[in-house]
C-alpha cells in the first residue's frame, strides 16, 4: 500500500477463509487485497460435533495482538484449534505461524494485556481457557490453564490492571468475575455466585469503558444491554444501567443480540441485534453509566459482528445473512450513523477485526 491505510480482516463462515481489505483512513473507503483459506476447512464434516449444515456458524472468530503483528482465528470446525498468523504491515498478507489444538469449541477469543496470553471462552465445552503465547507471537503448543463448570462460555474481557477478568456465559444471569495471575495465567472466581445475578439475562459480549469504571454487556436472547460500575480494588460488579432497543410492540419477542462496542471516547455505546438486522446507539452519562437511546439504524441482514475504527470516524457492521460490509459515518458529537456503502465479502461473515498497521512500535 502506498499510503498509510487501516487493514480490515473479515472472517467468512461458510467459505471458511478470512479475506483481508484496506481502509482508508479519511474516507472509509474499503478495497479487497487478498484471501486466505482457514486451515483444513474442506477436511471436516462436522462443527461443534454436528453436520456443518446443522449450524448457522462455522466461521472463525478473530483476535488481534495489541501491536498488530498477530492475528488469531479460533476454528470452530473439528478438531478444535487456533490458527496463528503474522501480518505483513504492507500488503495485510497473512502468514501461517502455527495451528494450535485448543480445548473445546471457542466463539471468541481475547488477549491479556500483558500479550502473554491468548483467552478464550469456550461454549461447548463449558469452560473459560488460558493458553501462553511463545516467543513469535503464535499460540504455543501446551497444556492451558482452565476455569469448568460454567454454562456456554461466550466471551472474556480483561481489565487494563491485568488482574481482573471478566467472562460472559450466556447460561449464567451474570457476569462472571475473576482474578488473573499474570505469572501462572491461573483463573480464580471472585465474588459470591449469584450476587449480582439479572433475572432472564443472558451475557453474550461485553465492553469497557475508557475510564475503566463500567462495564457493559448485551444479552444474547433478548438483545437488551446491561450496565455495571466497576469496584476498583477488588473488580466486582454493581448493576446501574439498563436498556431495550426492541421497538415496545416487539419487546416480547427475542432479540437475539450479538456485537457490542463503545466508542473510542466512550461517549456513545453500540449494540447489535441480529433479530432487529439493526445496531443500536446510547449515549452514556461518563458519571453514572447510564444509557440514553439515540437511534436504531438497519445494518444489513443478520450484523452479526462489526468494529469501530481507532479514530472513531466509520463503523463496520458484517451483514452475516447479506454477505457484505456495510460501512458507516459516524458523528463524534452526536453518536449517530449515516449508511455510507457496503461490498460484497465471502460467503456467511460473522467476524469484522480492524488493525493499524502503524501501532506498531
Amino acid at each position: 500500500m502506498s499510503e498509510s491505510k487501516l487493514l480490515v480482516y473479515v472472517s467468512c463462515g461458510t467459505d471458511q477463509e478470512i479475506r483481508n481489505y484496506a481502509m482508508t483512513r479519511d474516507t472509509g473507503v474499503l478495497t479487497q487485497l487478498g484471501t486466505t483459506r482457514l486451515p483444513a476447512a474442506k477436511d471436516t464434516a462436522q462443527v461443534d460435533g454436528e453436520p456443518m449444515s446443522a449450524l448457522r456458524t462455522i466461521g472463525a472468530p478473530l483476535a488481534t495482538s495489541q501491536d498488530g503483528s498477530t492475528l488469531y482465528a479460533s476454528l470452530r470446525a473439528l478438531p478444535n484449534r487456533v490458527a496463528s498468523y503474522r501480518i505483513d504491515p504492507a500488503t495485510g498478507a497473512l502468514e501461517l505461524l502455527r495451528v494450535t489444538p485448543i480445548p473445546a469449541s471457542t466463539p471468541f477469543i481475547g488477549l491479556d494485556r500483558s500479550g502473554h496470553y491468548l483467552i478464550g471462552g469456550a461454549y461447548y465445552g463449558n469452560l473459560f481457557w488460558v493458553g501462553k503465547l511463545g516467543d513469535d507471537g503464535s499460540l504455543a503448543a501446551q497444556a492451558f490453564e482452565t476455569s469448568e463448570g460454567h454454562v456456554t462460555p461466550h466471551s472474556v474481557l480483561m481489565h487494563p490492571n491485568n488482574r481482573f477478568l471478566y467472562g460472559a456465559a450466556t447460561g449464567v444471569e451474570e457476569v462472571l468475575t475473576f482474578d488473573f495471575d499474570e505469572a501462572t495465567g491461573k483463573l480464580t472466581r471472585t465474588g459470591t455466585p449469584g450476587a449480582n445475578a439479572i433475572a432472564g439475562s443472558t451475557p453474550r459480549h461485553m465492553a469497557l469503558h475508557p475510564s475503566n469504571l463500567f462495564l457493559y454487556v448485551m444479552n444474547e436472547s433478548s438483545g437488551t444491554l446491561d450496565g455495571f460500575r466497576i469496584d476498583p480494588d477488588s473488580g466486582l460488579l454493581t448493576h446501574v444501567a439498563s436498556a431495550d432497543p426492541r421497538p415496545p410492540e416487539r419487546q416480547a419477542d427475542h432479540g437475539i443480540g450479538a456485537d457490542l462496542h463503545l466508542s473510542p471516547d466512550g461517549n456513545f455505546l453500540y449494540g447489535s441485534s441480529r433479530a432487529l438486522s439493526a445496531i443500536s446507539v446510547y449515549a452514556v452519562d461518563a458519571e453514572t453509566g447510564g444509557l440514553a437511546f439515540v437511534e436504531l439504524v438497519d445494518a444489513g441482514n443478520i450484523p452479526r459482528s462489526f468494529a469501530i475504527d481507532p479514530s472513531g470516524r466509520f463503523l463496520l457492521a458484517a451483514g452475516q445473512g447479506s454477505n457484505d460490509i456495510t460501512v458507516f459515518a459516524r458523528d463524534p458529537a452526536t453518536g449517530r450513523l449515516t449508511r455510507q456503502s457496503s461490498i460484497a465479502t465471502g460467503a456467511g461473515p460473522i467476524w469484522v477485526e480492524i488493525v493499524d498497521p502503524d501501532s506498531r512500535g
